[in-house]
């Protein structure tokens, strides 16, 4: 056997839901009824399979040894739902849950801070377009009441003008600009920078998306 140069370790963090009648007694009686669980199967089974697989690169295994350890998983501290909402209006109840999860337990220098996380990591999350259908009310170049069919992204608040009502162009006054939705169930103001060739640049501010977050999830999930 050749001698040894070199030592390999590789290691697995295995998160594990473990009864609580065998969470009794010391440390090192849960230890070991962990490790009777693991069994020559994994023990020395994984030795025997790494020294086949290594062996196919011309490496010999001479020796090996384990350890079984172990530490108790810190519970994450709920985040209050309406943080949740005001970071992410456009999750389900499931991926605010999920949310939480991922930054219950995080430190931050303040409040502000959280929500700017919360809101990145919601992204993360999901990214992908959820749309509901809307009618945008604004005042036409020539000052008069117009309307626009359109339909308002929930993930970042914009509104996207239907093909047919590209070609109108609205007030960028602040306070002209509204949109409503769920047959005038729902009413938000909005804010229009002007247009493109994809029609009124208009948007919705996240804080007025999360004030109507239930009923705008419940519209996007029948859409």
């Amino acid at each position: 056997m050749k001698p040894t140069n070199l030592r390999l370790q590789l290691l697995f963090d295995l998160h594990l839901a473990v009864p609580e009648e065998m969470l009794s007694g010391s440390p090192e009686d849960v230890r070991a009824r962990l490790t009777e669980a693991l069994g020559t199967m994994v023990l020395q089974g994984l030795p025997t399979v790494a020294a086949k697989q290594l062996a196919r690169s011309g490496i010999e295994l001479s020796r090996h040894e384990h350890a079984v350890q172990m530490a108790p998983v810190q519970q994450h501290t709920a985040i209050p739902i309406a943080d949740l909402v005001a970071a992410a209006p456009h999750l389900t109840d499931q991926e605010l849950a999920q949310l939480s999860a991922r930054l219950g337990n995080g430190a931050f220098s303040d409040a502000a801070d959280r929500q700017r996380a919360l809101r990145r990591q919601a992204l993360a999350l999901v990214n992908e377009f959820r749309c509901v259908p809307c009618v945008v009310y604004g005042e036409s170049l020539a000052g008069k009441a117009d309307t626009l069919d359109a339909v308002l992204n929930l993930t970042n608040g914009s509104v996207m003008v239907q093909a047919h009502d590209r070609d109108r162009r609205i007030s960028t006054d602040q306070g002209k600009t509204c949109i409503e939705l769920a047959e005038g169930e729902v009413r938000m103001p909005a804010s229009c920078a002007g247009s493109t060739i994809s029609g009124p640049v208009i948007e919705v501010a996240i804080a007025d998306l999360a004030a109507h977050r239930d009923i705008l999830i419940g519209l996007w999930q029948r859409t």
